[in-house]
């Protein structure tokens, strides 16, 4: 079954991130004088466009004896 899809605040949007990600931007904007939504704006502007994401497959070992993994 298909979920409609959900309408989002447009003028104001919102974004859900860890309370301790939330404390150090707090503190980095109180040291700095800056203003919250501003400065997670340019953070996320900046990571968008300098950040890569890169996929490294790490070989995994496991031991079997017979069909069952030990």
């Amino acid at each position: 079954m298909d979920k409609p899809q959900q309408v989002y605040n447009k003028k104001n949007p919102m974004v859900r991130i860890p309370r301790e990600s939330y404390d150090k931007l707090v503190e980095f904007c109180n040291e700095n004088d800056l203003v919250i939504s501003a400065t997670i704006g340019r953070f996320l502007e900046y990571c968008l466009e300098n950040a890569e994401f890169k996929e490294v497959q790490t070989p995994v070992e496991k031991l079997f004896i017979g069909d069952c993994e030990v």
